[in-house]
């Protein structure tokens, strides 16, 4: 069979993050055996693959894996251009540039929860947060490092306290992901220094 060579070869197996904690469950997105329908506890984030310089051509790029979610992105050699020409169908609703604008000032590690109850879901599939049942959801952007939350998006009506704690648990989950994301940089650091070496 021929082969692919433009496609990433992802890996056999994705690294698991470290996980801590029972939450409080909610039965209608959590099945009998305390765990979700994709067989994880309510805190536990999906297994992570990372791969940063993965395109020669771009001077920045980066390839995630999030078990059936996979996401290349690349930085444009020369910089930004301007649309030569523009189409009245091409324009962004108001929830999309909310987002896009989001994700250009916090371009760090985020983690996407939902909340039900006193129950959050850290790192949500796409039909957790399509179900009806939450009540609200949060987007976090964390530099655990800095101890700083560099971005903060929240949906839906929640009190003070399930805020706070929703947006606890999404710098709980960025600083499990940090191990995950130093291991991939130094990867790509040692795979640059290789080639190099060999040059």
């Amino acid at each position: 069979m021929p082969v692919d060579y433009r496609r990433i070869a992802g890996p056999e197996v994705t690294q698991r993050v470290v996980v801590s904690g029972e939450k409080a469950l909610d039965k209608s997105l959590i099945g009998g055996d305390c765990l979700r329908r994709d067989g994880r506890k309510t805190d536990e984030l999906r297994p992570i693959f990372l791969r940063s310089g993965v395109v020669s051509q771009a001077r920045g790029s980066a390839y995630i894996e999030m078990q059936n979610t996979k996401v290349t992105c690349a930085v444009i050699r020369y910089g930004p251009r301007e649309s030569q020409r523009q189409q009245e169908f091409s324009k962004k609703d108001s929830e999309e540039k909310e987002l896009s604008t989001f994700a250009v000032r916090a371009l760090q590690p985020a983690v996407c929860l939902v909340q039900k109850g006193d129950t959050s879901l850290v790192d949500p599939t796409f039909q957790e947060t399509s179900s009806s049942d939450i009540d609200g959801r949060v987007t976090v952007a964390f530099l655990p490092t800095m101890n700083v939350v560099s971005g903060l998006s929240q949906d839906g009506e929640m009190t003070q306290d399930q805020s706070t704690k929703a947006i606890k648990c999404g710098m709980e989950g960025c600083a499990r992901i940090l191990p995950v994301l130093q291991e991939a940089l130094v990867d790509t650091i040692k795979r640059t220094a290789n080639s190099n070496c060999k040059s």
